[in-house]
């Protein structure tokens, strides 16, 4: 029998669930076979809800509510893959990205996974009561549409991450950083910020209406000891450092990613720790 990918499984709750699922097919019950293929599905379900909260989707300004038969808002499938895959972006800035045809066939790709799951769960004559010989078979079938779900899932908002971490504008978060406190006041009597050098930007998460990442880079200071006077006297010091910094922050989602400004609160953090050594 071929793996399952736990890839998505975060909470307690989804991974007792995945137990519980393969418990079924030890079991001697003729619907071994649909109470494994129900709880698959159930687990995906699971996932993508947890992924993809009403409540965030219907924030986002793309977000277009719709009817069921019975004339109830509801929010759809493909809603909760959108979210899940690009938060509140879009399809302006997800086209400007070059990124619209991509999501738009994982989307396809998920909903008709999540399509297969449900076709497992009937009950008929062709899937009750399933002999021994055809049970790993079909099982494998079941694990193969939630594998294709999370894999297509998982490569696809890694997509989306990494087009945004190389889109967003490094001249408009330097730019603010500037403007931040940091730990270098302590370091003499005046400190200055010379200069900032991003390394690596990395988004951890994308909500219905910010971004959030880490800023990992190195900044130059000066470390002036002593006042000017004492510097017009030759009895003060100055000297020019560098020290690694990490910055986690939350930008607005933006129409343009070259548009992004920082929100207000900064976690800004410099090693400092060479200073003392």
């Amino acid at each position: 029998m071929i793996s399952l990918n736990e890839t998505l499984l975060k909470t307690s709750f989804e991974k007792e669930l995945c137990i519980a699922a393969f418990d079924n097919l030890k079991a001697v019950n003729k619907l071994r076979f649909n109470n494994f293929a129900y709880s698959i599905r159930e687990l995906s379900r699971h996932i993508l809800y947890r992924l993809a909260p009403d409540k965030d989707i219907k924030l986002c300004t793309w977000y277009k509510p719709s009817k069921n038969k019975y004339g109830d808002f509801v929010i759809s499938r493909a809603d909760r893959i959108n979210y899940a895959i690009h938060g509140g972006f879009d399809n302006n800035v997800l086209s400007a990205m070059g990124l619209k045809s991509s999501i738009e066939q994982a989307r396809k790709t998920m909903l008709d996974s999540i399509d297969d799951l449900n076709k497992y769960t009937h009950v008929n004559e062709n899937t009750f009561d399933v002999p021994e010989s055809e049970v790993e078979t079909l099982a494998d079938k079941v694990i193969g549409s939630f594998n294709g779900f999370v894999d297509v899932m998982t490569n696809i908002r890694r997509k989306v991450i990494s087009h945004l971490e190389y889109e967003i504008n490094h001249e408009i978060l330097i730019a603010t950083l500037y403007e931040t406190y940091s730990e270098i006041d302590i370091l003499s009597t005046h400190s200055s910020i010379e200069n900032y050098y991003i390394d690596s930007i990395l988004v951890d998460d994308i909500t219905s209406q910010d971004v959030y990442f880490t800023i990992n880079g190195t900044v130059d200071v000066r470390l002036q000891y002593g006042s000017d006077g004492d510097q017009r006297r030759d009895d003060g010091y100055v000297t020019n450092r560098s020290f690694p910094f990490k910055a986690d922050v939350s930008a607005e989602i933006k129409t343009s990613l070259k548009k992004f400004h920082l929100n207000g609160d900064i976690h800004f953090e410099v090693d400092t720790d060479e200073y003392y050594e």
